[in-house]
């Protein structure tokens, strides 16, 4: 994108601000663990929540009483 240059350093600058940086790992799903943090609830969560400090994917995470995504409903007999 060399001809675009003013537009590239915009770019830039935005992607390097703390609050993107934090804001593009919420709900990330793929890559490095440590950037991705599935659920937000907290400021907090930034620095205990994402997928590296709380086990690999696949393994369980703690419950939170304020996620959706946490409760699982048991499947009627039947309907699949």
């Amino acid at each position: 994108m060399p001809e675009y240059k003013n537009l590239r350093r915009w770019a830039d600058t935005i992607a390097a601000r703390p609050a993107v940086q934090r804001g593009r790992k919420v709900n990330r799903l793929t890559g490095d663990p440590a950037s991705q943090l599935h659920e937000r609830h907290d400021a907090a969560d930034f620095e205990t929540n994402t997928q590296d400090k709380i086990g690999a994917p696949g393994n369980q995470r703690p419950i939170n009483r304020h996620s959706r995504l946490s409760t699982v409903i048991p499947a009627k007999a039947g309907i699949s």
